[in-house]
């Protein structure tokens, strides 16, 4: 029954039978039919009926079997009953909806991502919530301390325009969650036993990029999770580094950017797994310490950046392939970093600030192609493959520099069978 012209269902109806209801878009609904008799429905679809303005808790009731309630862009609606018993609910774009209500302990995904609520829900206890999605909600100002009670939350969603600025102190007792992601907000305060929950695994705290305030956070030497592979900490503006910042043994990837340190702990080089580093934008830093072997790391627009202690970490096993990117590192020692001996065992995209081609490289041509007429022992084990090296000038679109590399490799054999491969690098 989607896209109709339901305007309403008078009566109760005994519909016991029904599983599965569908009245997305129905634009001229301005309640729903009375499905009190429909004890055996399952799902309640109603995405789109921008006329609705409330569903009364008569209209509902007795509704135990609900697994999903779908009122997405419902964007007049202005009242839910407390209590609903549906697995899922979701509230996306329901612009009007200010007050969330109350959650009964059956329901596990909750999407509110939207709405105009102010502060966060009251859900009863014991809690089965698993996923709470926050998003976009413009007016929140501030999260219950009850929320650490849902003993079962694993995905929580605070991302983007927010006027939320800390979180409760309790969030450590969070013991299932495994994603936070609060990026593109203006919190100021963060409470340090978040790196104490067990399983977390992705901490997106970025915030926006034009905030002024430095973040309230000081970790305290016990400060560390197990699991956690991810952490976004851009825009904190923070002028030191967690210094037990090594300890996070299962840490992949780091993002730093847009912050005011100076330095950066030196056990960073014991986070063996990590893959990715960024510190763009982080325009006091003069020293990159060392790294693990292999990490990629992102430096762009690091305008005191003037040396690495050891450049090592630009050599990686030639299985992983990752990009390094210095643009705008204008006081970097290129000498120091940059000779053929250190280059030899490459396997990564590296782009440096610079307008020549280093004198080592053996052939070199002014264009955008070079030819190498001779023969090579393929089967050799010490020819290990092509290192190239090509000055471009910077694209720019959108307000954002790109770079993008692509290049093209003709072999021709002795008889002259060609293989032609292509790679293409973006920076």
């Amino acid at each position: 029954m989607q896209d109709n012209k339901v305007k309403h269902w008078n009566g109760v109806q005994n519909l016991v039978n029904l599983n599965y209801v569908d009245l997305s878009f129905s634009k001229h609904m301005t309640e729903i039919p009375n499905l009190s008799r429909a004890s055996n429905l399952q799902y309640l679809i109603l995405n789109g009926c921008s006329s609705l303005l409330e569903i009364t808790p008569s209209s509902i009731q007795n509704l135990n079997k609900l697994v999903e309630l779908d009122l997405r862009n419902c964007i007049r609606l202005i009242s839910l009953p407390d209590g609903i018993q549906s697995k899922s609910i979701n509230l996306y774009r329901c612009y009007t909806l200010e007050i969330a209500p109350k959650i009964s302990c059956k329901v596990e995904n909750l999407y509110l991502s939207g709405t105009a609520i102010k502060e966060s829900l009251f859900v009863e206890h014991p809690s089965r919530l698993v996923q709470l999605d926050l998003s976009h909600c413009s007016s929140l100002e501030s999260l219950s301390s009850s929320i650490c009670k849902l003993k079962y939350l694993e995905v929580l969603k605070l991302f983007r325009r927010s006027k939320l600025k800390r979180l409760p102190h309790d969030f450590g007792d969070l013991e299932a969650s495994e994603f936070l992601d609060s990026k593109a907000t203006i919190i100021e305060e963060v409470p340090s036993s978040i790196l104490h929950l067990p399983k977390l695994c992705k901490l997106e705290l970025c915030r926006v990029d034009d905030e002024p305030t430095p973040l309230n956070w000081v970790l305290n030497s016990s400060s560390g999770s197990n699991s956690i592979e991810w952490i976004d900490f851009s825009n904190f503006q923070m002028t030191k580094l967690p210094d037990n910042l090594g300890q996070l043994s299962f840490l992949e990837d780091l993002y730093l950017s847009g912050n005011n340190f100076k330095s950066m702990p030196e056990n960073i080089k014991g986070l063996s797994k990590l893959k990715f580093l960024d510190i763009s934008n982080s325009r006091r830093l003069q020293l990159l310490p060392e790294l693990p072997m292999g990490v990629g790391v992102m430096a762009n627009d690091s305008s005191s950046l003037q040396s690495i202690s050891d450049p090592l970490f630009l050599l990686l096993p030639h299985w992983r392939r990752r990009k390094t990117s210095f643009i705008h590192c204008f006081k970097l020692d290129l000498s120091k970093i940059l000779h053929e001996e250190s280059c030899r065992e490459f396997c990564a995209n590296i782009c440096f600030p610079g307008d020549e081609i280093p004198k080592w490289f053996t052939f070199q041509n002014t264009g955008s192609y070079i030819t190498l007429d001779q023969s090579l022992d393929w089967h050799n084990k010490n020819f290990l493959g092509f290192l190239a090296s090509i000055v471009v000038s910077p694209g720019f679109y959108c307000g954002i520099h790109f770079y993008v590399v692509t290049c093209y490799c003709s072999v021709k054999s002795e008889d002259g069978e060609e293989q032609i491969y292509i790679t293409e690098h973006e920076l």
